[in-house]
């Protein structure tokens, strides 16, 4: 099996990266699927444990999140129980994880773009993978940021 890293951009608008660390080949990358409706909804964590336990990737790099000033208490707890079982997940399957704050991984990977420009780690990912599709959905026009920041986190997994 080749030495696999996984990139986790949290939460429920989230999205995961699996990529090959020597070659750097993107094995996948997927948006968080939910279930549920409206104020019901959750991440589909059955969906995130599978995907770990076929590539068995060498070490999970996920983003350090915290709540944010002028966030909802509701979506704030909301995306914090989300956080807490993603972390319960990867522990309780026993993977090797890093925590990297946005700073952190966004200045070892996005050197040389205009810092605090919020679509950085997409034009990133246009420059280094211009073929990946990262829109949301099939229906979507714009790329989703969520999908190009997990590219980016796990390409900093690699450089680990």
């Amino acid at each position: 099996m080749p030495n696999l890293i996984m990139g986790i951009d949290p939460g429920q608008s989230g999205a995961y990266c699996i990529i090959d660390k020597k070659e750097g080949w993107i094995q996948r990358l997927e948006n968080f699927k939910v279930i549920g409706e409206g104020k019901n909804k959750e991440l589909d964590i059955s969906d995130f444990v599978s995907t770990i336990m076929l590539y068995q990737p060498s070490l999970i790099v996920i983003e350090k999140v915290h709540a944010m000033p002028k966030q909802g208490v509701s979506s704030t707890f909301k995306f914090g129980v989300n956080y807490g079982t993603l972390i319960g997940a990867i522990k309780t399957l026993g993977y090797p994880m890093d925590k990297v704050t946005p700073q952190a991984w966004k200045k070892i990977v996005l050197v040389g773009y205009t810092p605090g420009d919020k679509s950085n780690s997409i034009k990133y990912c246009k420059d280094h993978y211009p073929h990946i599709d990262l829109t949301r959905t099939e229906r979507s026009k714009k790329d989703d940021d969520n999908k190009a920041d997990a590219l980016c986190i796990a390409i900093y997994g690699t450089r680990l």
